[in-house]
């Protein structure tokens, strides 16, 4: 379908408000050495819901019991991301990250600090002040 996004993420916040976000390596294709939401390429014919499943069970071994689509990420008026928001109902130490990946849970109020991913950075951003679409520029 045209009109799925090609990447799929997920906001995921714990019972406390904070954030899991991935810490990605400085050899990553994509976000080297910075933080972004969990999620990644949607396949062909994969709906954006199953692509969440699969992302997060591949980057996680986890998936949420539900989540609902929170954010449309454009950029220079192409839809690029949908972010969608799920409670992490289990300890980060019942997680399993990819090798050369690690996870943090982080409090909102500690973002604008950290190295977050533009793109991330504004998706976050808005979801934190109630918008529901993001728009860049290239």
């Amino acid at each position: 379908m045209t009109d799925w996004p090609k990447y799929v993420c997920a906001i995921l916040e714990d019972p406390e408000g904070r954030l899991l976000l991935e810490s990605r390596p400085e050899d990553a294709q994509l976000a080297a050495g910075r933080l972004t939401c969990f999620g990644g390429r949607r396949e062909e014919g994969e709906t954006p819901e199953g692509c969440l499943r699969r992302e997060l069970r591949e980057e996680l071994a986890w998936e949420p019991q539900k989540f609902e689509k929170r954010v449309e990420l454009w950029v220079a008026g192409d839809l690029v991301a949908w972010f969608y928001h799920a409670v992490l109902n289990v300890g980060i130490d019942q997680l399993r990250i990819e090798p050369g990946y690690s996870a943090l849970l982080v409090s909102q109020r500690e973002l604008p600090d950290l190295p977050v991913s533009p793109w991330h950075a504004a998706v976050l951003g808005a979801w934190l002040n109630g918008r529901t679409v993001v728009e860049l520029d290239a």
